[in-house]
């Protein structure tokens, strides 16, 4: 069921991918790191046909540490 929110979030954010490389790009990140949704896809295929499950699993893991990181911690103001 894991497998099932990365892949249906990760191709919904393809399909909206200018808006989601403007959202990044608003939080500081280049357009190209938007790019990295398809590797949420991609793990999440891998992951629900228990094909290369710890690769797919770390493209997971990679992008959930780096979304909470960027997307759902406050601004460090000095």
């Amino acid at each position: 069921m894991l497998a099932y929110i990365f892949i249906l979030e990760g191709a919904g954010k393809i399909a909206k991918l200018r808006c989601v490389a403007g959202y990044m790009q608003a939080h500081g990140l280049t357009a190209a790191a938007a790019a990295g949704h398809s590797d949420r896809t991609g793990g999440g295929l891998l992951v629900l046909f228990g094909l290369k499950t710890r690769l797919g699993g770390g493209c997971a893991l990679r992008l959930l540490l780096a979304d909470a990181l960027f997307f759902h911690t406050p601004p460090i103001r000095s």
